[in-house]
């Protein structure tokens, strides 16, 4: 048990990378994040395609359009549904870096 602690107490420390990890992570990292970031742009493209807004860049008034289009269709959505559609929402917001009130899921 001891021997176990002293290898998971070398392997997290910050200053010393005696086995290599902190390299792995970070070379995984720098391949891995790429792909979720072009995911994610993907993701936006296809939505804000599918809502018919502007691909770049989405405008308050955009935001405003797709709020009301969610509102108008939410009670004949599925709770699923309706979340998914709430966080995909949230991701362009996020993506477009417009400052708007949280949109509701229930």
């Amino acid at each position: 048990m001891h021997a176990n602690s002293v290898i998971l107490s070398e392997v997290l420390d910050a200053n010393h990378d005696k086995y290599g990890v902190h390299s792995l992570v970070s070379r995984m990292r720098a391949m891995i994040y790429p792909k979720i970031e072009e995911f994610i742009s993907d993701a936006c493209a296809i939505l804000q395609a599918q809502l018919n807004v502007p691909y770049d860049p989405l405008t308050s008034k955009d935001i405003t359009v797709i709020s009301r289009a969610f509102e108008a269709q939410k009670n004949k959505l599925s709770e699923e549904v309706r979340a998914c559609r709430v966080r995909a929402f949230e991701l362009l917001i996020d993506r477009s870096k417009i400052d708007v009130p949280p949109l509701a899921a229930h």
